[in-house]
């Protein structure tokens, strides 16, 4: 289960430029910026971009990024397949409590996941360095607590931004509790609810 992903610190020159490409999204897309400051920005990054290089062969373990918002990605450079579940009360449940933590899996747990969370989607993106420079890049939306899986076949870098939608505000703030019972009961093992389905 190799895993080999660098966080890219912001820079004006570095993923600063790309801020018209998410712009474009989030007007066409009627969303809004989730704006949490960090502290760590090198640059004025009222965006908060982040951005990630993920080397060849490495592959994530099935997780949620963030929580209560919402994340558009852009693509740039790379061969990646993205697997993707909602937070169904199911989902959720199978997989506590290792929604938002790095964890190591193994094929089975893989083959295991897939077998077992309901309405999966996918999206594979492969572009070439020299494709780098078109007007559209490939992007997509991610609503809060989407669980997903990436599998990286050759370098890839992509940058994210959080935000939110006033129609994800419901299941946002389900998931949100559900996220809050996790936090307050920890449990040892995957699938072991802290909290009931009448409370999802």
């Amino acid at each position: 289960n190799p895993l080999n992903v660098l966080v890219v610190r912001p820079t004006a020159k570095g993923i600063g430029r790309s801020v018209p490409d998410f712009e474009d999204v989030i007007k066409t897309h009627g969303l809004h910026l989730a704006r949490i400051k960090t502290s760590d920005s090198t640059f004025d990054n009222p965006y908060e971009l982040e951005s990630s290089l993920v080397a060849a062969g490495s592959i994530s373990s099935v997780h949620a990024d963030y929580h209560s918002t919402g994340q558009l990605i852009v693509h740039y450079q790379g061969t990646k397949l993205w697997l993707f579940w909602p937070p169904t009360k199911h989902n959720l449940e199978f997989y506590t409590p290792n929604v938002h933590r790095a964890h190591d899996m193994s094929l089975e747990d893989y083959l295991d996941a897939i077998d077992n969370l309901e309405g999966m989607r996918y999206a594979f993106i492969d572009m070439k360095a020299q494709d780098m420079g078109r007007p559209i890049r490939p992007s997509f939306i991610m609503p809060p607590y989407t669980l997903h899986l990436v599998l990286t076949f050759a370098c890839s870098t992509h940058g994210g931004i959080r935000v939110v939608n006033y129609d994800w505000l419901e299941d946002a703030g389900r998931c949100f509790e559900w996220d809050m019972g996790v936090l307050r009961n920890p449990q040892p093992t995957r699938g072991a609810s802290s909290i009931s389905k009448s409370e999802l």
